[in-house]
């Protein structure tokens, strides 16, 4: 039985915080592409929203211009600066989009690859597409690019989830965006939130060629906004701390059974035990305490990590149309064959 085409309406998010050099230039991009060139039918892009987080240049008032003649443009003002995260949230909730394209302003992200990931989307049946780039992530700072790659390895040692896959280049379901977007506060970093309410059989990858096109200084991250980026992204992450746990109680259990059969080779030794009565028991005692403060650390972690999440107001399930994708794949054909 064929499936009546429906069109897919897409909204693009984009945080503000200093893009007076590059807003002109993205937001002509975006109207080529609401408009039907590339491989994205016209019509499919329906809003951009421009969320300012108090920008330090007057990237405001260019787009306020902007949306007085274009009524598919939204300018969002915070009254303080809360972040890339919670800028990008807020943008969400602003959203009308059946799917969410969230990009960075300063044109490292090409909105041109909407159609291709859109395309990747529905043929998955995906909830969360992240687009990455087969090239260097940060062209401009090889220690950003190290840091960055490393900093998520690290989180996927110490948690039950792959962050390494993560990008700011986002193709978010509409639904689930909004719902998590809900729960984000400055405090919260939103992919951790987004993992939280979503499989990872629903989660995937793109990767496509194109590079880091920013000219001149590149990121505006420093080392302090990075490391404390990365302390409310090992806070808010789903932390299980199982796995940290264990190479903890590695690290104590290991050396501490090692001075157990030590002891034990003296106990053996006469004249050991009239120095030192009643030593195995005592020793035995606290080899047990410490195995369950061990055990009960590691429940508590865990009741903390369910808790933590419950706190927020993250939805325990969401209802999803997968039977819509069909109907929005049928529209979007024909789009040029991937190679995945």
């Amino acid at each position: 039985m064929a499936v009546e085409a429906v069109i897919p309406r897409v909204t693009v998010v984009v945080p503000v915080y200093a893009g007076r050099d590059t807003l002109p230039r993205l937001i002509d991009r975006c109207e080529r592409l609401r408009a039907g060139e590339g491989d994205l039918p016209a019509g499919v892009l329906t809003e951009l929203i421009f969320v300012c987080d108090e920008p330090i240049d007057d990237s405001e008032s260019l787009l306020l211009s902007q949306s007085e003649s274009r009524s598919w443009i939204h300018v969002v003002s915070l009254a303080r600066n809360g972040g890339q995260h919670l800028a990008t949230a807020v943008g969400i909730l602003y959203s009308t989009g059946d799917w969410i394209l969230t990009i960075d302003e300063d044109l490292q992200h090409p909105p041109e690859l909407l159609g291709k990931a859109l395309e990747v989307a529905l043929r998955s049946s995906l909830d969360v597409l992240f687009v990455k780039s087969q090239r260097k992530i940060h062209a401009h700072s090889l220690y950003r690019d190290a840091t960055s790659r490393a900093s998520k390895l690290l989180m996927r040692f110490f948690t039950r989830e792959d962050y390494s896959e993560i990008s700011s280049f986002r193709l978010i379901r509409g639904e689930i965006g909004r719902a998590v977007s809900n729960c984000v506060d400055a405090k919260l970093y939103f992919d951790a939130a987004l993992f939280a309410a979503t499989s990872r059989l629903r989660r995937g990858v793109f990767y496509a060629s194109y590079e880091d096109s920013r000219q001149g200084g590149g990121s505006g991250y420093s080392l302090p906004k990075l490391i404390r980026h990365y302390g409310r992204f090992i806070i808010s992450a789903e932390f299980s701390g199982l796995q940290f746990l264990y190479s903890l109680g590695l690290l104590v259990a290991v050396p501490l059974f090692v001075f157990m059969i030590g002891l034990l080779v003296l106990g053996l030794l006469q004249g050991v035990q009239q120095f030192a009565p009643g030593w195995l028991s005592l020793f035995a005692i606290e080899l047990v305490l410490v195995m369950f403060v061990v055990g009960f650390g590691v429940y508590s972690v865990k009741l903390i990590s369910v808790l933590f999440f419950r706190s927020t107001g993250l939805p325990p399930f969401l209802v999803i149309d997968r039977q819509l994708d069909r109907a929005h794949l049928e529209y979007l054909q024909p789009i040029n064959s991937i190679s995945h």
